[in-house]
């Protein structure tokens, strides 16, 4: 998967944020470490996940959030 491919949102997150060192990148290592984080493209089950089953900081949900635009972006552009 090239920068400007998309899989899925994990995906995605994983191979362009995983080894940096930004919010980004917390995010990225944060939920390749949680087997329990959902690796399907549903942005309402992602934000439960995080608030309700990780009780996830409005700054993890803020970066979240951020990460999914981009990524939405990223979709219009592959």
């Amino acid at each position: 998967m090239t920068k400007n491919e998309t899989g899925s949102f994990y995906s995605w997150m994983i191979y362009n944020f995983l080894e940096k060192n930004n919010r980004f990148g917390d995010l990225a290592r944060d939920m390749n470490e949680d087997y329990s984080f959902p690796h399907d493209n549903d942005f309402d089950a992602i934000i439960d996940y995080l608030v309700f089953d990780c009780g996830a900081a409005e700054a993890c949900v803020d970066v979240f959030r951020e990460c999914w635009k981009k990524y939405q972006e990223a979709l219009v552009y592959a």
